[in-house]
């Protein structure tokens, strides 16, 4: 008879864990701060005493003038060249403190600037939902150029529509906190005597489907999974006709949102130039 050893496959233990990283209290990392600080003066402190570093430069303020400390340093020296040489040494420390807090400011500039577009990023995605505002009466675009460019700011998308030189559409998709803002300026806006702003379209993004054809970028001809492209980023746009309108909101899956501006109620309490009785849109 021939034995077939068997295949023994080895035994490997699974693997350890990470360490789980451990969050300070503010009074524990005032208190490591301070631990730092006072090792960081030993040491220098030590080498100073064995002739590793040099040893800084005495500091003298206008109080040393009344005493011997400082005339002892400069014995030669008289009442006036005494007082010449402190204003000059506090001169050089303020200038070295203002480059050293420069230096500093411009080492921190990359970080500060990436933290920045986090921040409105976060913002801009956190809570995603489409809002539409419809506004009657408006015969400037100053202030439709207003909003256009504090939403991009905020890098929502949607569009802005302004139709004949009398009415204009609103549709902003992104996060909850960055259209609160772009709603506290059509709050605060001044609008032209007999122009009416209303909420017409409010709803949340719980969809991931939904929310990727939202904000994915919308390409020039490609269509996606949907036959429709993503949501662009917002401009101010003036169709010649109200078909042209519907037409530019379906390319970008919100043609629901011109139904809604025509027919449905206004949603919310913003309302700027209208009377408490018109709760509808016309």
């Amino acid at each position: 008879l021939v034995h077939h050893v068997p295949h023994v496959v080895g035994w490997n233990p699974a693997p350890e864990a990470p360490p789980m990283k451990l969050v300070r209290t503010p009074a524990e990392r005032r208190k490591q701060r301070h631990i730092d600080r006072v090792n960081k003066a030993k040491e220098r402190q030590q080498n100073e005493h064995l002739g590793l570093a040099e040893k800084p430069e005495q500091k003298w303020t206008l109080k040393h003038l009344e005493e011997r400390q400082l005339q002892l340093a400069y014995p030669s020296a008289g009442p006036t060249e005494l007082e010449t040489i402190v204003r000059e040494q506090i001169e050089k420390r303020v200038v070295a403190h203002f480059e050293t807090n420069e230096l500093r400011h411009i080492a921190a500039l990359g970080h500060q600037k990436e933290h920045y577009f986090d921040v409105l990023e976060r913002k801009a995605s956190e809570s995603p939902r489409v809002v539409a505002y419809r506004i009657d009466g408006i015969t400037d675009e100053y202030l439709l150029n207003k909003i256009k460019i504090n939403a991009k700011e905020r890098l929502l998308r949607g569009v802005v529509i302004w139709l004949a030189a009398k009415a204009a559409l609103v549709v902003l998709v992104g996060g909850e906190r960055a259209q609160r803002r772009i709603e506290a300026i059509i709050r605060n806006a001044t609008w032209p005597a007999g122009a009416r702003v209303d909420r017409v379209w409010c709803s949340n993004i719980t969809d991931t489907a939904n929310e990727s054809l939202y904000f994915q970028k919308a390409r020039a001809g490609g269509a996606k999974e949907s036959g429709k492209g993503g949501v662009e980023r917002v401009r101010l746009v003036k169709p010649r006709t109200a078909r042209d309108a519907l037409e530019l909101l379906s390319n970008q899956g919100l043609q629901h949102i011109w139904l809604a501006a025509v027919t449905a109620p206004v949603i919310g309490d913003l309302a700027v130039g209208r009377d408490e009785n018109d709760i509808a849109v016309a």
